[in-house]
């Protein structure tokens, strides 16, 4: 009997670990999107690092005061224009930020956040022509990524 339990007991965590390593493997980066091809279904993503008042440790490595570098209790560290390729799926959700709405999240068609991104964009090059090529402009993205594939995109509210 015990020995039936116990082939039981470790056939159940056997099977347990094989799914807990088959879980998708989610990761969330924050950052801005400066370019996205609807019809490679992909984007180029500028990643940033979001330092809050309560990351000290951080805070003292980049020799940022508070009180002069985070006058709205955040800092956005951006130390490299690298951007990395990301690939959306037909099941990727985007949302936008809409101040004036009941609700303050909007849901988004890939066109139709293609074509507000894109808008960030012109505005910048109409304000600045000289401009090679628009820099991380427009708002900062959280983005949601399972198995290689951006799954969600939300707008970051920035105070």
């Amino acid at each position: 009997m015990l020995k039936k339990i116990l082939c039981s007991s470790i056939a159940s965590l056997f099977v347990l670990l094989c799914f807990a390593g088959c879980a998708p493997r989610k990761q969330t980066k924050m950052g801005y999107i400066t370019q996205i091809d609807i019809q490679s279904g992909s984007f180029e993503f500028d990643e940033i690092e979001w330092i809050t008042e309560d990351d000290t440790q951080r805070m003292q490595e980049l020799h940022l005061d508070p009180s002069t570098d985070m006058p709205n209790g955040f800092y956005i560290y951006n130390p490299s224009d690298k951007k990395t390729n990301c690939i959306i799926s037909d099941d990727t959700t985007f949302e936008y930020f809409v101040p004036s709405a009941s609700s303050p999240v909007a849901a988004a068609t890939l066109e139709e956040f293609a074509a507000r991104q894109q808008g960030y964009i012109d505005r910048f090059n109409a304000a600045q022509p000289d401009a090679e090529q628009a820099p991380a402009c427009g708002p900062l993205y959280e983005i949601e990524i399972a198995n290689n594939v951006v799954v969600r995109i939300v707008e970051k509210y920035i105070p």
